[in-house]
């Protein structure tokens, strides 16, 4: 269907009362605007004539999805002989994670070593008390997709130099437990690109239990293409993967990446206007 058409369409099916309950007012523009925060207290906003139609598919998937996850926790925490309200009261509690803006934002494939853990033994358990789940059952299906949708960004590029900045599953850990950056490095090496990697938070010898046999099992030279200086990365490399956006690594990269260099963004860097090279962003 056309956007334009989709958009017309949307435009019929919002209500009167729905306007009226929509805590921002949607306009679109033929040309990409200047000025984001158009109006009083955020609450007006521009944006090119596409995203206004998408706006309204986005404001209302989060409704429907969330009304799954409930409906499909419930019918687990019927199984199990436990009150579904109770738990989803205790959920809705936590107002910094599950109940915000926190997983609206678009941004790499999630990992670590409790998410995907949590997400398996879930299906697991529903598993065995014969409660269907489709919903959780196609999250980690869905996240390998943007995985891989990472991993034919670089291909395509025809780059051959890699260089990452970030391997752990977020800033400021050490954590390499299904981290999709070792998948994202685990691919590429098998794809035969030439690999460096930039973790300030990595240290190879301060590894220690499961987490130091995940990296030796999963990348096994792990050690030759782990670099101690960003600098390093930045000269040896044609690409550079930005997984990480700590304020350090973004102001240094100002300094550092050249211009015939192209940067892959799978965090959306706040000063990305600021870089030299030629900039991409993972889906923005």
């Amino acid at each position: 269907m056309p956007l334009a058409l989709l958009h017309a369409k949307l435009l019929q099916t919002f209500s009167k009362q729905c306007h009226r309950r929509l805590p921002f007012h949607r306009c679109g523009s033929n040309r990409r605007p200047r000025d984001r925060n158009l109006g009083g207290e955020g609450r007006a906003g521009t944006t090119l004539a596409e995203g206004a139609a998408l706006i309204g598919v986005g404001w209302r998937t989060p409704r429907p999805r969330g009304g799954r996850h409930a409906n499909e926790t419930a019918r687990l925490c019927e199984a199990l002989g436990v009150d579904s309200f109770e738990v989803m009261d205790l959920l809705c509690r936590d107002t910094q994670l599950n109940i915000s803006s926190a997983y609206l934002r678009p941004g790499f494939a999630f990992g670590g070593s409790c998410l995907p853990k949590d997400l398996r033994a879930t299906m697991y358990l529903s598993k065995q008390h014969d409660v269907d789940l489709p919903m959780l059952g196609s999250i980690l299906a869905s996240n390998r997709q943007h995985l891989e949708h990472a991993i034919s960004k670089v291909l395509a590029s025809g780059r051959r130099r890699i260089g990452m900045i970030g391997l752990s599953f977020k800033t400021g850990t050490d954590d390499l437990r299904e981290s999709p950056l070792v998948l994202l490095a685990e691919h590429l090496i098998g794809k035969g690109l030439s690999l460096s990697i930039y973790d300030p938070g990595v240290t190879l010898s301060r590894l220690l239990g499961a987490n130091r046999r995940y990296i030796e099992q999963s990348i096994a030279h792990i050690g030759s293409l782990m670099r101690e200086r960003l600098e390093e990365v930045v000269e040896e490399s044609d690409l550079l993967i930005v997984a990480q956006g700590d304020p350090a690594t973004a102001s240094a990269l100002v300094q550092l990446a050249r211009k015939d260099q192209l940067l892959l963004d799978l965090t959306r860097l706040p000063n990305r206007a600021d870089i030299k090279c030629k900039y991409e962003g993972l889906c923005w």
